[in-house]
């Protein structure tokens, strides 16, 4: 089921409302998916389930790893950083990382 969240607004308070409804955040395989969460968001910006694990690497919220589609913005760099663990998608579809706050790696 594919559904916007609006309310409440930080990644950990998302995460547990979507947890409470029996979704999780999107992980995005290719440019259609892509484009179907940019619609969904209706011109706003975005939490999506990429998140580093303080591994060095990207994973879905899932905690399945990232496929070869990727859609960052420019000016971003795709490695992650303890500071910035989560990604946003902005209004155009393209990604970014951003600070939030996680759940400890497994």
């Amino acid at each position: 089921v594919r559904k916007y969240q609006a309310a409440p607004n930080t990644w950990s308070q998302l995460d547990k409302a979507c947890t409470y409804q029996g979704s999780r955040f999107a992980s995005i395989a290719s440019p259609a998916e892509n484009e179907a969460v940019r619609r969904l968001a209706g011109g706003r910006e975005v939490y999506i389930g990429g998140l580093s694990y303080a591994r060095g690497s990207w994973s879905w919220d899932d905690r399945t790893p990232f496929g070869t589609y990727r859609n960052w913005a420019t000016g971003f760099e795709p490695i992650p950083s303890p500071y910035k663990p989560c990604i946003k998608m902005n209004p155009s579809g393209k990604w970014f990382e951003n600070c939030c706050r996680i759940p400890p790696a497994p």
